[in-house]
């Protein structure tokens, strides 16, 4: 007999289903009135990059800046201003007076504008950005920074933000299977956490930048890789007057943004903050990704800007970047870099050729000309990339401290609550970064010094025991020579007496 359908279980399933819709949606609807009251109009003005490139492929980066600058199109500005690649400063080359320096190299504007004038050529840049502009500067020998400014378009300001944020707390019912195979219900936000669009305009802008860039973070070997970053928004108006009151008031939008509910700076009528997000995709918990910005746009006229609050917001930070934040985080993302990245290059080298010694030890082989020469070459390359990254790091610590005169004048923020400094914190992480990295650096030394004389140790006792061998050898050649000249001897005489020796003897 067919089994019959089980009606009961199956109204009762329908009916819990029902009573949970319906207990989302009231949790729901009331997130969203709580989000609608915190929200402000948000607009993304635009994202500002900030990469680094040795000094060594110095070259190398002005071929790709321009090509940067190279114009698409027929359709150019009549007049624009000349790309001045020819004012890169070279501390190396200018002599122990030379300071470094910065340099703007220009303008370059959206393919699609049509209206005159333009002060810059015309290139096909990702369809959300109005133009970028690029500086270099150099204030330590071993490396430049590059500022990559990037305006957007007015039409993307503001991509339906509003909706997407009242939205990000429903819960949503999920039904999932544990590694046991036992069934897990339950409900979590929806999301995102964190603004998208600005995401989104930010790798669109650096898989366009990195076709032309050999920093350490944009590179056309490193696809997929942040780039650190300022991001540049702003809302209506924020009340610095009473903070803690207004930033407890839109705490949730706040943090959407990207900003961390115990560290705010602000300056101008600008609030500053560390963007969460870590610039290490696959490490979460490596340095952070860059700073956010949010203006107080009621607070600024555009005078100068032809009326534009937003183009002065962003020229003001540009100008802060170029002139004193890009060379004092040299001091965080140059070290970051090389603990995160390099050094992951060197302790492969060491396993793979200490893996190898292992191998021919445990078969009691002899370490190989080409073993002991990989390790000497590595043991050579990474005393000298010690060298002269110690002397980076220094470098950088010791110039780092006269950067911060250059910071904007702080305003203090009326709250009853204290807040991590940005700007302090700052400061602080330009010394501790490097000095971790010089601990890295000694300990990887160690390491290579230990392989060296590890192979070295083998190879000497390979040489000892096989010498050892060798005279073991000979001495058996020459005990087997002696032997076989006595007995050539022996017959000769034999051979040439033998007859009288036998008549004298009988």
């Amino acid at each position: 007999m067919k089994d019959s359908f089980n009606w009961s279980h199956f109204l009762s399933h329908f009916k819990v289903k029902k009573i949970e819709k319906e207990h989302y949606q009231k949790m729901n609807d009331k997130s969203r009135e709580r989000l609608k009251r915190e929200y402000l109009e948000l607009r993304n003005i635009g994202l500002i990059f900030i990469d680094y490139v040795p000094y060594e492929k110095k070259a190398e980066m002005i071929d790709g800046l321009k090509e940067l600058y190279r114009p698409e199109g027929e359709k150019q500005p009549a007049f624009f201003d000349p790309l001045r690649i020819d004012q890169v400063p070279d501390i190396k080359q200018a002599g122990i007076r030379g300071g470094g320096g910065i340099v703007p190299l220009g303008t370059i504007f959206s393919s699609d504008l049509s209206w005159e004038p333009l002060q810059g050529i015309q290139k096909k840049l990702p369809k959300e950005f109005l133009c970028v502009e690029v500086s270099v500067g150099q204030f330590v020998d071993c490396a430049y920074y590059l500022v990559y400014s990037c305006t957007t378009k007015e039409e993307y300001r503001n991509n339906d933000i509003f909706k997407v944020f009242i939205g990000s707390e429903d819960w949503i019912p999920y039904e999932e299977k544990s590694a046991e195979g036992k069934e897990l219900r339950g409900s979590k936000p929806k999301g995102p956490q964190l603004e998208p669009t600005m995401q989104a305009f930010q790798k669109d802008m650096e898989e366009f930048l990195r076709q032309f860039s050999c920093g350490l973070f944009l590179n056309k070997e490193k696809k997929g890789q942040t780039c650190p970053n300022f991001k540049v928004m702003s809302v209506p108006k924020i009340d610095f007057n009473s903070f803690d009151t207004w930033e407890r008031e839109h705490s949730r939008l706040l943090k959407f943004i990207g900003f961390n509910y115990f560290a705010y700076s602000s300056f101008d009528n600008i609030l500053v903050g560390y963007y969460p997000e870590s610039l290490f995709r696959d490490k979460p918990s490596s340095v952070f990704q860059g700073l956010v910005f949010l203006a107080s746009i009621a607070d600024f006229k555009g005078e100068g800007y032809g009326g534009h609050p937003e183009y002065e917001v962003f020229n003001r930070i540009e100008i802060f970047t170029v002139q004193s934040a890009a060379a004092l985080l040299h001091s965080t993302y140059w070290p970051a870099f090389v603990m995160e990245i390099l050094k992951q290059k060197w302790e492969k080298n060491a396993t793979s050729l200490l893996e190898n010694i292992r191998i021919l030890k445990k078969q009691k082989k002899l370490i190989s000309k080409d073993i002991y020469e990989k390790t000497l070459d590595s043991y050579r390359d990474f005393n000298q990339f010690y060298i002269d990254e110690i002397k980076n790091v220094d470098t950088l610590t010791q110039n780092t401290s006269w950067l911060e005169r250059f910071f904007p004048e702080k305003s203090p923020l009326k709250s009853t609550r204290r807040f991590i400094d940005v700007f302090e914190s700052l400061s602080k992480g330009s010394e501790r970064l490097p000095n971790m990295e010089k601990e890295m650096l000694r300990d990887l030394k160690d390491r290579f010094e230990l392989l060296f004389r590890y192979c070295d140790n083998l190879t000497r006792m390979s040489l000892d025991e096989s010498n050892i061998s060798l005279q073991r050898s000979m001495r058996r050649m020459t005990i087997t020579m002696l032997i076989l000249t006595m007995t050539t001897v022996i017959l000769a005489i034999i051979d040439r007496y033998g007859s009288a020796i036998w008549k004298a003897l009988f």
